[in-house]
């Protein structure tokens, strides 16, 4: 006779061996059950084609919407009911994570697992760089403090700068932050976004938010400065001008 039991905190339906054979389940498939009647409930298995459809779709809208509209509670209200299952099973299966800059915050926001682990990474690179400049081709940026090595940088890059492929600007820490435009356009919005969402940020959390590097999040956040949309409030603490 089948029954429910729970298994570490999760009630689960328990069959005896002669009913799952006679039932022709297969263990390697999703099933959902369906209240049908008065004491009867039906189990029906999930189509796999359905259940990767839902997933994509959810992949989707996190990919698409801004933080605030992925705030966890007000982005499952814009779900079906199909997504939403596929929701928490991305989420069981560590695809989908539920984020928070900081612990004391009573909310998380949905991110995909590849944008908390930086896998999208800043690498952008067609110049194939060589030599002084050869950072920009690993990294997609570079910080320089010796005036000598800037001035050679950019000679061996001369080209790209006037044609404002490449960008550079000298920071308050004496720093020359050089950035491919390309690998800027790629952060500085979604750096607004956060400061919009988060207020006043470390710098570290910004980095660990996006993804990238301590110091792309350094060289991107001196040139929003420069554009008079962010403020260094202190040390390493930032938010959007008021």
């Amino acid at each position: 006779m089948a029954k429910v039991e729970e298994v570490d905190g999760k009630k689960v339906l328990v069959l005896s061996e002669h009913e799952y054979s006679r039932a022709g389940l297969d263990a390697s498939k999703e099933l959902e059950i369906e209240k049908a009647g008065q004491g009867t409930w039906v189990l029906k298995q999930r189509k796999e084609e359905e259940r990767e459809e839902a997933e994509k779709k959810i992949a989707e809208k996190i990919s698409r919407q801004s933080l605030s509209e992925r705030v966890e509670g007000r982005f499952e209200k814009g779900l079906d009911e199909e997504e939403k299952k596929a929701l928490a099973k991305m989420v069981e299966s560590g695809e989908v994570i539920k984020f928070k800059l900081n612990p004391s915050y009573k909310k998380a926001v949905y991110k995909m697992r590849e944008e908390v682990d930086g896998r999208s990474g800043a690498r952008a690179g067609s110049g194939n760089y060589t030599g002084a400049a050869a950072g920009l081709e690993k990294q997609g940026y570079m910080q320089v403090k010796n005036e000598l090595l800037v001035k050679k940088i950019c000679g061996e890059i001369k080209e790209d700068i006037e044609e404002g492929r490449v960008i550079g600007i000298r920071g308050f820490d004496s720093h020359f932050n050089i950035i491919k435009a390309e690998v800027y356009e790629k952060y500085r919005n979604a750096m607004e976004k956060l400061l919009e969402e988060g207020g006043e940020l470390r710098m570290e959390d910004i980095s660990l938010f996006l993804g990238i590097d301590t110091g792309l999040a350094r060289c991107v956040l001196e040139f929003l400065k420069e554009e008079g949309l962010v403020i260094e409030k202190k040390k390493d603490l930032f938010q959007l001008v008021p």
